[in-house]
């Protein structure tokens, strides 16, 4: 079956900063806590950490993302030994639902309908922004307990009416995205087809996400391999990574450098700055790379790995211990401070981590 390629949700991964969050308790219901007497000035707009949703652009997770990855991204490098991307499916799940079993079709698990209408699966969204792409419609709702959104992008109702997404926020290095349209370009009820995708995420989450009673699957693997971590830190935070944050970046616009601590690696345009530090190691864990002196300070897992937030002034940066004895620590600022730079740090150091994740 040919996915349509407005359809891939791959250039929603890698070209916009993907999906959003429901309302709810922002970061900043849960101040981050750090020992009286730091001498951090406040900034004066809001803290680092002081984020309001914005549902008009797609807005992040207010939850730590701090659960084990259900199934790898579809862009892990080991899908071709364990099966392809659809060997994660337990027997029955898609049962009066799926027409056949379900097939790999480009970066996604795939299944047609028993009404004749289509239904692509991915592994690996990020609940965050859009930063790049116009939303055509977006709600939010739960699935089995957890945070989701139900929208589509402008360009795909275009082409195909009725198309219908829901992103489930798994609370870890890989959530879910469900897609249900029609390849014929039917049009087709928004209405039904958002329940069809609403039931299928069910059905995923409920046999998978661990938060909604399910099962991790056996071969995911949690952390990076060690030979995976460059030494290089704008290896890990390339442009890639940087999209997320709205700093995609050309061959040496990066300023790659050295300090006391390790490799950096420093990206700023448009006022945001996106600033690196990789630990060579060994033994230059958490531990031994301490937070700024200014800094208010709380644990932030990100996913199995151990990590920490550290807002200073109109700074936010997330560290986290990548593989023992080795730390990635990125800050993200902005010239006039708007409360969302601790969900970009963290969204950052996400993706930079799944990626890494994706060649063990």
């Amino acid at each position: 079956m040919r996915i349509a390629a407005v359809l891939v949700v791959v250039a929603a991964l890698w070209g916009s900063g993907c999906a959003t969050a429901v309302p709810g308790t922002p970061m900043a219901a849960e101040r981050i806590s750090g020992a009286p007497g730091t001498g951090a000035e406040p900034p004066a707009g809001p803290s680092p950490d002081d984020y309001e949703p914005m549902p008009e652009h797609g807005v992040f997770s207010s939850e730590d993302q701090n659960q084990p990855m259900p199934v790898p991204s579809w862009a892990w490098h080991g899908w071709a030994g364990h099966g392809g991307l659809c060997a994660w499916v337990p027997s029955g799940m898609f049962d009066g639902l799926a027409a056949g079993p379900p097939l790999q079709g480009g970066p996604a698990c795939s299944f047609v309908t028993t009404s004749g209408n289509n239904v692509q699966i991915t592994w690996g969204m990020f609940y965050s922004p859009f930063l790049y792409d116009k939303l055509a419609f977006i709600d939010v709702d739960k699935v089995a307990g957890l945070h989701a959104m139900v929208y589509d992008l402008r360009r795909n109702q275009d082409a195909y009416p009725g198309s219908c997404q829901v992103r489930v926020d798994t609370r870890s290095l890989s959530g879910v995205s469900v897609l249900h349209w029609n390849n014929a370009k039917k049009h087709l009820d928004r209405k039904e087809s958002c329940a069809v995708a609403m039931e299928t995420a069910r059905r995923i989450v409920t046999g998978r996400v661990p938060l909604a009673g399910g099962t991790v699957w056996g071969p995911t693997q949690q952390h990076p391999a060690p030979a995976a971590v460059p030494p290089d830190a704008c290896g890990v935070v390339d442009n890639i990574v940087a999209t997320f944050a709205g700093l995609p970046f050309k061959d040496g616009e990066a300023k790659r450098g050295q300090n006391k601590l390790g490799a950096t690696c420093v990206v700023a345009k448009n006022g945001r700055e996106a600033a690196t530090i990789l630990t060579p190691g060994p033994g230059q864990g958490l531990r031994q790379v301490p937070a700024p002196e200014s800094a208010e300070v709380r644990d932030t897992a990100i996913g199995t790995l151990p990590g920490r937030t550290e807002v200073a002034g109109k700074t936010c940066a997330v560290a986290v211990e990548l593989v023992p004895g080795r730390v990635l620590r990125i800050q993200f600022s902005r010239n006039e401070t708007l409360g969302d730079e601790c969900m970009y740090a963290r969204e950052l150091v996400m993706v930079a981590v799944g990626r890494l994740i994706e060649k063990a």
